[in-house]
């Protein structure tokens, strides 16, 4: 398999452990990040994982007041003041990553090559099998109109030459030797160039909560990603801190935060999966005097239904 088909694997083979068309509050393991609320909705109408990536990011607050996330293909935004169906938009990554290419040839505004189609907007020429899945897959909504003409340039994925296209909001690459497959042609991995040149994930983790961003599901409240290291919910509806591992009672395991601790159990619980002093933040109840206990002293008794590290 060569460095691309390896670069993609993030992407297009992890179609085999999430699906396309995602249940709400989306889980991505490889990337330790999930999609929820409209982002996700969006994800999904638009073509889902092949089509954007995996999120990089939580949702994070942008100076500008509206919300944003990024994912392997794409940055999405979200500001509720937007009429619909604009309360989610693309980004203009494309744009954006080629601000200061104006003086190359490609970039250049051109006339009429005569065939495929021609932009008077922005003066360029769409053709061919990038034309074909423009058309296919979203337009211009998705991908804006072209601000280039096709050219050869050197993947910094893979460092081979392909045949692409920019648009506003993204690139299109010609993969020939996918030829035959539905992943002849791709998008550009420009969310995660973008990202990775202005510090990748770290740089967006502790930006605060969003300004806009609805609830998510479950009634959790919060965003992932933006909850305080230690605290809960008035209603104990999730509960954010750091796991201790005891000898006590043949091994307990309790989930500090502040000065409460809580003793974890339900159906959400997985020891396995964390470590002694990881962040958490867990989601469910204090259990009622009907409820299944663990056998450890001290602690309010937590039922879980579902656990996220707390990076």
């Amino acid at each position: 398999m060569t460095k691309r088909l390896l670069s993609i694997g993030l992407t297009v083979f992890a179609l085999l452990a999430v699906p396309a068309l995602a249940a709400a509050d989306t889980q991505f393991p490889q990337t330790g990040q999930s999609i929820w609320g409209p982002f996700e909705t969006y994800w999904n109408a638009h073509g889902g994982l092949a089509q954007f990536g995996m999120p990089r990011t939580s949702v994070f607050p942008a100076k500008e007041g509206y919300d944003a996330q990024w994912f392997e293909r794409a940055m999405f935004t979200y500001n509720p003041k937007n009429p619909d169906p604009y309360k989610v938009e693309l980004q203009l990554l494309g744009s954006i990553s080629t601000a200061n290419r104006g003086a190359e040839a490609p970039f250049q505004h051109t006339t009429p090559s005569g065939t495929g189609r021609y932009f008077e907007a922005t003066g360029h020429n769409l053709s061919g099998k990038l034309l074909d899945y423009w058309q296919t897959h979203g337009g211009l909504p998705i991908y804006g109109y072209p601000i280039s003409e096709q050219f050869t340039e050197k993947s910094k994925s893979d460092g081979k030459d392909y045949t692409v296209q920019y648009f506003e909001r993204n690139r299109l690459e010609l993969h020939p030797e996918l030829a035959g497959t539905p992943y002849e042609v791709q998008l550009g991995l420009l969310g995660s160039e973008l990202l990775d040149a202005q510090g990748g994930p770290a740089a967006f983790a502790n930006l605060g909560a969003p300004h806009n961003y609805p609830p998510q599901s479950g009634g959790t409240g919060g965003a992932p990603g933006t909850y305080p290291k230690v605290g809960h919910a008035p209603d104990y509806s999730w509960v954010a801190g750091q796991v201790a591992f005891t000898r006590i009672q043949g091994g307990c395991v309790f989930i500090v935060s502040g000065s409460e601790t809580f003793i974890p159990g339900g159906p959400g619980w997985d020891p396995s999966k964390v470590k002694n002093g990881d962040y958490v933040v867990v989601f469910g109840h204090l259990a009622g005097p009907d409820e299944p206990r663990e056998m450890c002293p001290g602690g309010k008794q937590y039922i879980m239904d579902k656990m996220q590290l707390n990076p």
